[in-house]
């Protein structure tokens, strides 16, 4: 292999990061690089430059005491084992541990930061949508599970200054603790609250 070619090979891979793998397609040097007989050329990735899908990185080759900058183009394909969905996900499905396969894919045109990697840190959650068998998957297509329900029987904590009262009621919304959802009272009237805890909300006037 050409030593101009190493360095540029040296240069990227120094560029790995975690468990991506970058690959490199290089169709054809720049001939202004092989005339000017750069030898072992200083690679640099300009600033601002992604390595990822087509680009370029810079040769500095120095000649008669003089330098010359020529860029190179090159396509970075970047590999990484991720989360795919096992089968075909429906929305609001739990998450269990034969939902998700890891796999290797190439990841150059998806956003890398919030794809899913360990499978388990989304067990016993559920889907914010449904997902296609083989889908790429993201954290944000999964949140935990509600404590309370649609359609759940709970107690509504009325607290005020000084008192507090309980009722039932009926969740008209999921919701997990912390939320607001609205819930229906057994005299009809619908009141909105703030989950806390395993079907009950609090509702401070």
């Amino acid at each position: 292999m050409p030593t101009y070619f190493c360095g540029l090979i040296q240069l990227v891979f120094f560029n790995v990061l975690g468990s991506f793998k970058f690959k490199i397609v290089l169709n054809e040097l720049n001939e202004k690089i092989k005339l000017e007989s750069c030898g072992l050329a200083q690679w640099e990735i300009p600033p601002g430059t992604a390595l990822r899908g087509k680009t370029a990185v810079l040769a500095r080759c120095k000649k008669g005491g003089e330098t010359a900058l020529f860029y190179q183009p090159i396509e970075v394909r970047i590999h990484a084992t991720i989360a795919v969905a096992n089968r075909a996900l429906r929305f609001n499905e739990a998450i269990d541990g034969d939902a998700i396969r890891l796999e290797e894919r190439d990841i150059t045109q998806l956003p890398g930061s919030d794809l899913l990697e360990k499978p388990e840190e989304v067990l016993g959650q559920q889907t914010r949508r449904s997902i296609a068998l083989g889908a790429p998957l993201r954290r944000d297509m999964f949140e935990p599970l509600p404590v309370i329900r649609a359609g759940d029987s709970i107690r509504v904590n009325i607290v005020g200054e000084g008192f507090r009262l309980s009722t039932e009621a009926v969740a008209l919304q999921a919701g997990q603790p912390g939320q607001q959802i609205r819930v229906r009272t057994m005299q009809g009237k619908v009141l909105t609250g703030a989950v806390s805890a395993q079907q009950s909300v609090d509702l401070r006037l």
